[in-house]
């Protein structure tokens, strides 16, 4: 079977720009009994063949890479910096590439310069209290009622930790593309089991990031959409076990000693790929944009998988490492096989 990088190579020379979230003959969604829908194959696939090329909702810069990574297309410059810059959390490789991210994102720049000045000198910390609205005590599930119960008195964290940094950039450019709702409507919402798996502490830590950036927009085009937790609630429980790690590409190699996570963006038209620990296709990074190639031969119904980060591991350990970051038990046929 040819390796990862004869997969590479092969593809390398592509046009992506021209064949993002292209609609083929080759995959279909399907309802999977035990995993909600996935993407199957409606005919035969030989091995080496490109199944899907994703582009962003939003993709950002991990917080410890913003002077050597493209803020659009990802080059990384390691240890050199970007030379065109924007804001202060946001750098390009060259003027096109800033251009192309400031059209495709509305209200950026207001975002950014707000975000950037309550890193530096924080937000007000008077208690907030979140207005709850009839609609909201009518949702079932009564998250909402622990939303407003939680954010009773509370204030916005003091510190931001690099991850909570990067994830408020993602949020702000999320809510800065005009079809954000549209996108996001049917990616799975982890809110649910985000709280029956969590202690209180944990839930008010995203509370409070929430405070934070809601105080942080309140004078930027975005703030309407923050004025209760219901935006952030849509996009943070999907954007969690639904982002896509952005990697240092296979072409940068060997400028540092093992590849870097250079950022997070949200791929909607990418999530129906289902996790195996034997995976029958490859994430590829392009630029900004996600490539998915079949790495063996997949039948007509046969589940299109790729893997949800390292399959080195024992059992177990994969296991663990799944369920605590993408609340899910693996039974894929490797897991089952081994188990038993």
């Amino acid at each position: 079977m040819p390796s990862q990088k004869d997969f590479v190579a092969l593809h390398a020379a592509e046009d992506i720009n021209s064949k993002t979230d292209e609609k083929n003959a080759l995959l279909r969604i399907a309802s999977l009994p035990g995993k909600g829908r996935g993407f199957v194959a409606v005919q035969p696939i030989p091995a080496g063949t490109c199944v899907q090329i994703a582009s962003p909702l939003a993709a950002v810069v991990s917080q410890e890479w913003i002077p050597e990574t493209c803020g659009w297309c990802f080059a990384f410059s390691y240890p050199k910096r970007m030379r065109v810059k924007f804001e202060k959390d946001l750098s390009f490789c060259s003027e096109p590439c800033r251009d192309e991210y400031v059209s495709e994102h509305n209200n950026i720049a207001a975002a950014h310069r707000a975000l950037d000045h309550a890193f530096r000198h924080g937000v007000p910390s008077h208690p907030h209290i979140e207005q709850i609205t009839e609609e909201d005590e009518d949702e079932e599930d009564g998250l909402s009622a622990i939303w407003h119960k939680g954010l009773q008195g509370l204030t916005p964290t003091a510190e931001l930790s690099n991850a909570d940094r990067t994830m408020a950039r993602l949020i702000a450019t999320v809510l800065s593309n005009p079809l954000w709702q549209e996108e996001l409507a049917e990616v799975e919402d982890n809110e649910r089991a985000f709280f029956e798996r969590h202690d209180e502490e944990d839930q008010a830590d995203v509370m409070r990031l929430y405070l934070f950036i809601a105080r942080a927009l309140e004078t930027t085009p975005v703030a309407a959409r923050l004025s209760t937790a219901k935006a952030f609630r849509f996009i943070y429980f999907r954007e969690m076990s639904n982002s896509f790690g952005l990697w240092e590409g296979t072409g940068e190699q060997g400028v540092t000693d093992d590849q870097e996570l250079l950022g997070w963006g949200i791929y909607p038209s990418a999530v129906y790929f289902n996790h195996s620990c034997e995976p029958n296709v490859i994430k590829l990074r392009r630029g900004r944009y996600l490539q998915f190639v079949t790495t063996r031969d997949i039948q007509a119904g046969e589940e299109a998988c790729i893997a949800y980060g390292s399959v080195e591991d024992p059992t177990t350990e994969r296991r663990k490492r799944l369920l605590e970051h993408y609340h899910f038990w693996c039974t894929c046929t490797r897991c089952n096989r081994e188990a038993s």
